[in-house]
């Protein structure tokens, strides 16, 4: 049964594909520029650079079947010309079976500031997908067939993305509230590899999330939605204990509940900014969880000031004819 379940999940690639095809995170709120390109420099006069790993359905896989799948994403964003402009760079690598993709993107954002402190950024993602099939691995049930590959084959094609993000310093009870809406794969980018045909279909997300302040405790919300050929979303709540200590739950509709752990380093009212490392386990809720032992993923950010001290120029005197 193993073999037949991830067979279908390598070889889903081949024809034409439209489903969920961006990775799964269950740390999406502390990685949105992986999702919206107008996150890129929100935090003003801060540089912020991540790093997050995901085995997802452990123990399902081996070097004969194809491993189970993983994700390494990293990520660097900061804010320039007075932080009414973001940049930032997002590399996403995944792999699951035989199959690999690797989608660097390249962000740029212009930031709006109201009178009220509120901002409203607009971003734009340009990047690469890159897939590759090691059809060496493959064993056909025909052999010779044609639209399986027997040896290493790779494709890649431009990509586009768009976004807005949305920040407010308060709203009701909450504090630091933030609003965005994107979308990626806006071309549907089509890549060849060998007798694969990859489409990728547009994908369409919103987050929204707060903080409510309890003394020295705080609970944050965070709201997930995502429509790729069918919408499912995830809902999170964390907590922290005197602004150093995480933890949470997040509840996803189609497949699984998870707990979350983690730890600001160093002092930080806004999770947004705080260097810090979190760990989850999802706790498989699908069919899957009978040959699956969940979900493990680990993530961890920091962000740091960045200021370019300017030196000042050197005196030089200045002659008159008054004083010749």
């Amino acid at each position: 049964m193993k073999k037949i379940l991830l067979s279908f999940f390598v070889l889903a690639g081949f024809n034409s594909v439209f489903a969920q095809q961006d990775p799964q995170l269950t740390h999406f709120f502390r990685n949105k520029l992986n999702y919206n390109p107008a996150y890129a420099g929100t935090n003003d006069d801060k540089i912020c650079a991540s790093l997050a790993y995901r085995t997802q359905w452990l123990g399902f896989g081996s070097k004969t079947l194809g491993l189970t799948p993983e994700t390494f994403i990293g990520g660097i964003h900061g804010s320039v010309l007075g932080n009414k402009l973001g940049l930032g760079l997002n590399i996403n690598s995944d792999r699951q079976g035989f199959e690999t993709t690797l989608m660097p993107t390249f962000s740029v954002a212009y930031h709006h500031v109201f009178s009220n402190n509120h901002k409203l950024s607009g971003g734009v993602g340009v990047g690469l997908i890159q897939k590759s099939l090691d059809g060496g691995k493959l064993k056909a049930k025909d052999p010779g067939d044609a639209l399986i590959p027997n040896s290493l084959v790779n494709g890649n094609s431009i990509d586009f993305n768009f976004g807005l993000y949305y920040k407010m310093p308060s709203l009701s009870v909450f504090r630091d509230v933030y609003f965005g809406l994107s979308s990626t794969h806006l071309n549907a980018a089509e890549v060849n590899y060998g007798p694969v045909k990859y489409t990728a279909a547009r994908h369409y997300y919103f987050m929204a999330g707060g903080i409510y302040d309890m003394g020295n405790f705080t609970i944050e919300p965070n709201l997930f939605l995502k429509n790729a050929v069918k919408t499912s979303f995830d809902i999170n709540v964390m907590s922290t204990i005197n602004g150093k200590y995480l933890g949470g739950l997040t509840y996803r509709n189609v497949d699984a509940i998870a707990i979350l752990a983690g730890m600001n380093i160093g002092s930080s009212s806004n999770n947004e900014e705080a260097t810090s490392v979190m760990l989850s386990y999802d706790l498989t809720t699908s069919r899957l969880s009978e040959f699956s032992n969940g979900t493990f993923e680990v993530g961890i950010r920091h962000c740091f000031g960045f200021k370019i001290e300017r030196t000042p120029p050197p005196i030089r005197p200045i002659y008159t004819p008054r004083f010749l």
